[in-house]
């Protein structure tokens, strides 16, 4: 009994000793408040594809997580940064879009509710009028809409270079408008297939009409079967449209440039009665030009023309023209490869535009009118090459 007594008595003074230690130790230290959200939350457009966002600093933060949502109602927010203090550059947008945008303090696991959204709509693309041919090497970007006003070339052997993802638009008004590479001349437009060069109509969309504006035209030093002069069909007809000669070309090898992932729309703008241009003209066009996935749509004359010359091609698409989808003469002898043309509707021309009485999906003629050196016999023989690959995977040739 004086056994227990004592174990008894020993538990009681150590428990006794343990309540005082707890008495006397450091106060428990109280929870951290929670990370605040970020304040003053604000997004202002900086240009036609940025935008920034700004934010008040957050008391224990590291950094922030920026989300961005299309549209202003701000759905589907997915993180599009990480800065470490305000304010935070997103890019990359496109112009004249709106986005939601809201921002969470973050302090290593730990991360803040989300400030309420808020809205911004980016700017505009600025817009750069085009009224001089261009005599030097020049380049139009993609921060940019260049605006054909009347008929622009490119001459005294200049190379006017393109940017991926550029749009030029042809204006529309009463005297027409057109991009024309002179011989001696380049174009260097290599889009890609995420960022298409771009041209068409300068009326809004909903409202362009096949003939809005003229067409690129490209003429080269390839060689023809007609003697000098030979005036391009479309040219000639006022004294802001002079007369354009393609005669006299030697080199079937010669390089006008490259066109690669370009869409052309809306062009064969008619300068005179029955005197249309075509979506893509190629004038005594030498093999050493690289042309490939190029798309014509919508356009009042041909698709693509071939005069003389022997510029390759592949990956071409005709949609929907007033007039043929693919039209050669003249001794045009190049390659084609990968050709698709659509047709489900008779285009609406811009007034006073007139549509062909005869289109076809293929024209191959030799040499008719003036200065053809031996009538249809002229030298060299229109002798071009399509090659057409089926969805079965077979292919043929015809000429």
């Amino acid at each position: 009994m004086r056994v227990a007594f004592h174990s008894r008595l020993a538990l009681s003074t150590l428990a006794a000793a343990m309540l005082a230690s707890a008495c006397t130790s450091d106060p428990i230290e109280p929870e951290p408040d929670p990370l605040a959200a970020p304040g003053n939350v604000a997004a202002t457009a900086t240009s036609n594809t940025t935008a920034q966002i700004s934010f008040d600093p957050v008391t224990g933060a590291t950094g922030y997580r920026v989300q961005r949502a299309d549209g202003a109602a701000g759905a589907n927010f997915a993180v599009v940064g990480n800065p470490a203090s305000s304010p935070f550059t997103d890019s990359g947008l496109s112009s004249t879009t709106a986005y939601s945008y809201r921002v969470a303090a973050v302090s290593g696991p730990e991360v803040s509710d989300y400030s309420a959204a808020v809205t911004v709509t980016t700017q505009a693309v600025p817009v750069q009028p085009v009224t001089q041919n261009i005599t030097t090497n020049t380049t139009w970007t993609s921060d940019k809409v260049w605006l054909l006003q009347g008929f622009i070339k490119v001459t005294n052997g200049a190379t006017l270079t393109i940017e991926a993802g550029t749009t030029i638009k042809g204006d529309f008004n009463t005297l027409g408008s057109s991009l024309f590479i002179l011989r001696g001349a380049r174009i260097q437009a290599s889009g890609t297939e995420a960022a298409p060069i771009i041209f068409t109509s300068s009326q809004p969309a909903g409202q362009r009409l096949a003939g809005d504006w003229g067409g690129v035209i490209i003429v080269g030093d390839g060689i023809i079967n007609r003697g000098s002069p030979v005036i391009l069909e479309g040219t000639g007809t006022s004294a802001a449209n002079p007369q354009v000669d393609y005669s006299g070309g030697t080199n079937n090898a010669d390089n006008s440039g490259t066109l690669r992932y370009v869409r052309i729309e809306f062009a064969g703008f008619g300068a005179a009665p029955n005197v249309e241009l075509n979506t893509l003209t190629l004038a005594a066009v030498g093999s050493g030009t690289t042309l490939d996935h190029i798309q014509a749509m919508h356009g009042l004359d041909d698709s693509f023309e071939w005069f003389g010359g022997a510029v390759d091609s592949k990956y071409l698409v005709s949609y929907n023209p007033g007039d043929d989808h693919f039209d050669a003469s003249e001794g045009y002898i190049g390659r084609n490869q990968f050709l698709i043309a659509f047709q489900n509707a008779r285009v609406v021309p811009r007034p006073p535009g007139i549509l062909a009485t005869d289109p076809q999906g293929m024209e191959n003629d030799g040499c008719a009118g003036a200065n053809c050196l031996n009538g249809e016999l002229s030298q060299p023989l229109t002798l071009p090459m399509f090659r057409i690959t089926p969805p079965s995977g077979c292919s043929f040739l015809t000429a």
